[in-house]
């Protein structure tokens, strides 16, 4: 019967997602996003572009964060990678953030000319 009752709530819009006796604040969720501009200069099709961001991505799953290429799939030297992460904690979503930021700096050297990090 539980079932029936969110999926009502969720249709009328009241569905908060949180079980009706918890304080407001015990499920807060902190979301950070980084946003990765590249530049690949050696790239000549796509497919090396796209070996540069396989690689990048590989290489941040130990990161435990969500990666994916959000602009220009159709340029073959240019790329916006955008990485996700949620946590309950703020400070520990800014450090992961970070470090990922740092680990593709040395991971893309030059071919990064630009990075944004937001919290939502």
């Amino acid at each position: 019967m539980a079932g029936s009752r969110v999926r009502q709530e969720m249709r009328s819009g009241r569905y908060t997602g949180c079980p009706r006796n918890a304080p407001d604040d015990s499920y807060l969720m902190n979301i950070g996003l980084l946003i990765l501009e590249l530049f690949i200069s050696e790239s000549h099709s796509l497919k090396d572009k796209r070996m540069v961001v396989r690689s990048l991505r590989d290489r941040l799953k130990k990161f435990n964060v969500s990666v994916a290429e959000c602009e220009y799939q159709d340029l073959w030297q240019r790329s916006t990678v955008g990485v996700v992460s949620i946590a309950s904690n703020a400070r520990v979503l800014e450090q992961t953030l970070n470090s990922v930021l740092q680990a593709s700096e040395e991971i893309l050297e030059r071919n990064l000319t630009h990075h944004q990090i937001e919290y939502l």
